[in-house]
């Protein structure tokens, strides 16, 4: 399947107020190093990107004036997300205020006073808090910082030990934690940390979050790998695709001898061809669906067509 370029590709601002039971799964590319890495994932139809600070725990720290050159190259549609590690609410408004990001994600656990430090200085900048899942006491973080912030990303950092491990080191943490998590969170929330092209689909089928925050999964030698970025982007919106099939119309008809599935979502038509057996394999899935009827194709047969959206 071609790759999306920025022309092509039809960018939405997500609203972070929105639950997080949305259809659509979004997706940040976190630890981006470069306007060349940043227009790649633009490209790539990411929809945010996370520009890490001075971080203990990670190499892939990048200078200041070189987050504020990528933050003012990405374009308005997609979000930047500045990562901090200060515990100061003054700190943190300082390193947004210099690199012009459009949200800041706090990467430890600040005291109350200092995020309503924050909200009085930059009250248009998103605040978004990651929550570290050593156990299920990250749940009874949830409360605390929910009037705080806008969203919450789930990580699986270590927080408590002597050297603060904040993240972005790929490690998975209890996915059902996580869902839990989403299930109670009022607010929208994003899974990171271990998240690469083998696993997406189970992510979003096990924790079902509103997006997915990915780094070291699509990176290779420390950089940005277009095609490992290509195949994650294409795994999430396969998967969110079919999970919205069971809820849509579907058809299926005959054109020019071959099988073709139509559906309608969200006001577009999208029309499929047979899959190669190799994705059909990737899937799990066999044939022998025989499923016909105008409005009954089942969620196993749509499994064995690509889907190309005729936008």
């Amino acid at each position: 399947m071609s790759r999306r370029t920025m022309n092509s590709k039809k960018f939405h601002r997500f609203d972070f107020a929105r639950p997080a039971t949305m259809k659509r799964t979004r997706i940040k590319g976190c630890c981006i190093s470069s306007i060349a890495e940043a227009e790649l994932a633009v490209a790539d139809g990411v929809d945010a990107l996370g520009l890490l600070g001075d971080m203990p725990s990670s190499p892939r720290a990048i200078d200041m004036d070189v987050a504020s050159e990528i933050a003012q190259s990405v374009p308005p549609a997609v979000e930047s997300f500045f990562l901090s590690a200060s515990l100061s609410g003054n700190d943190i408004v300082d390193q947004v205020e210099y690199c012009g990001t459009t949200a800041v994600q706090i990467v430890q656990y600040a005291e109350a006073n200092q995020y309503e430090r924050i909200i009085e200085q930059i009250p248009s900048v998103r605040r978004v808090q990651v929550i570290h899942v050593e156990n299920r006491a990250a749940l009874d973080l949830m409360e605390l910082f929910e009037p705080y912030v806008h969203t919450f990303i789930l990580d699986g950092g270590r927080a408590g030990s002597a050297i603060a491990d904040l993240g972005g080191k790929g490690r998975v943490h209890d996915w059902q934690i996580s869902s839990e998590f989403v299930q109670r969170s009022s607010k929208p929330v994003f899974l990171a940390s271990g998240l690469n092209t083998q696993n997406a689909r189970e992510t979003i089928a096990t924790v079902a979050p509103f997006g997915l925050d990915v780094c070291s999964g699509v990176r290779r030698a420390n950089r940005l790998d277009a095609q490992l970025l290509d195949v994650f982007t294409e795994n999430v919106w396969r998967i969110q695709d079919l999970v919205a099939a069971t809820s849509v119309h579907t058809a299926t008809t005959t054109h020019n001898g071959s099988r073709q599935l139509y559906r309608g979502a969200e006001g577009r038509l999208r029309r499929v061809g047979q899959n190669s057996a190799r994705d059909r394999l990737a899937w799990g899935l066999h044939d022998g669906c025989s499923d016909d009827s105008a409005t009954g194709a089942s969620l196993k047969e749509m499994a064995l067509w690509e889907w190309i959206c005729v936008e």
